[in-house]
């Protein structure tokens, strides 16, 4: 494909092998980290420490998308060859494609030390997958780089697609995004989904981190009454426990560590976490308003 010259007319020679190990002996790979003497909370809620860990905010996006600009920005575009297409085709040995896959997944087996395939059985299973990786799935992966090309680029929302694919009839059809649906919270008061509502609190300041804070700081904000609190399933604070007891609810909203209640991944430099809060639209009020997105509480 990129039109890489081998002078040996067979690669399986002793010649290439040896080569190949040469220059494999002079590549100098930088070493990880070690990980071995890192000690993970425990935590009752493994599915909402999951879904911390994998949340990918702003500012990673945009860190991301920078240096993806600034590579884009270093490439000559005149320098990249011309590419030539390749036909897969896995009973033609003397095409050497098999040999490739085999090598490159005989390395994937020993990075993450899984049980090494052996030719021929690389060899049945590659004439399964490459075909299904050649087609619905290429055609995916390049509609979602012209999508993010158009971000990179900021270029005005209505040059957005989405695409509906289907290779069996074939068809594709590509339509403008709708816009997003606002929900009615109160008359003044409207979410969607990609809605997010934050709050950072210090958690070295004992009037900061606490259930009262967070509730005030929500308050000022929305104009709503915020009721209980939700980790995942997990209740963290009800409300309605402290019926009839408000020297007992003041005393839990003022004086627990919120960082302790709703604890987050410290060790993973994750310094946030995502809760649901239930409001109503009065105090005293025992209805619940709809549509309240979550809350990302911000731990500084």
């Amino acid at each position: 494909m990129f039109n890489i010259k081998i002078n040996e007319k067979n690669p399986r020679s002793d010649i290439i092998k040896n080569g190949i190990i040469k220059i494999a002996e002079s590549i100098k790979i930088v070493e990880k980290d070690n990980f071995d003497n890192i000690k993970i909370k425990e935590d009752n809620n493994d599915k909402n420490q999951e879904e911390n860990q994998n949340t990918f905010d702003d500012i990673e996006f945009e860190n991301i998308k920078n240096e993806l600009i600034a590579y884009i920005n270093k490439i000559n575009i005149k320098n990249i060859p011309k590419l030539n297409s390749i036909e897969f085709e896995k009973d033609n040995d003397s095409n050497f494609q098999i040999d490739l896959i085999y090598s490159m997944s005989g390395l994937r087996s020993l990075n993450y030390s899984i049980e090494p395939y052996d030719w021929i059985t690389c060899k049945l299973k590659a004439g399964k997958i490459i075909p299904a990786l050649a087609t619905t799935t290429s055609c995916i992966s390049a509609l979602q780089t012209l999508e993010l090309l158009k971000i990179i680029k900021n270029l005005d929302v209505n040059k957005n697609r989405n695409t509906f694919l289907n290779l069996a009839i074939p068809y594709i059809q590509s339509s403008e995004p709708g816009e997003v649906v606002n929900k009615k919270i109160t008359d003044n008061l409207y979410s969607n989904i990609w809605d997010i509502w934050e709050v950072f609190i210090n958690k070295n300041n004992k009037k900061e981190n606490c259930i009262q804070f967070l509730f005030d700081e929500l308050y000022k904000k929305y104009k709503i009454f915020p009721k209980d609190i939700f980790l995942g399933k997990k209740p963290v604070f009800l409300n309605m426990l402290y019926k009839g007891k408000d020297k007992e609810k003041e005393k839990k909203m003022n004086n627990e560590e919120l960082s302790n209640l709703i604890e987050y991944d410290e060790y993973m430099d994750i310094n946030y976490v995502d809760i649901i809060v239930t409001f109503s639209a009065k105090k005293e009020s025992e209805e619940y308003l709809n549509n309240i997105p979550k809350i990302r509480v911000y731990f500084k």
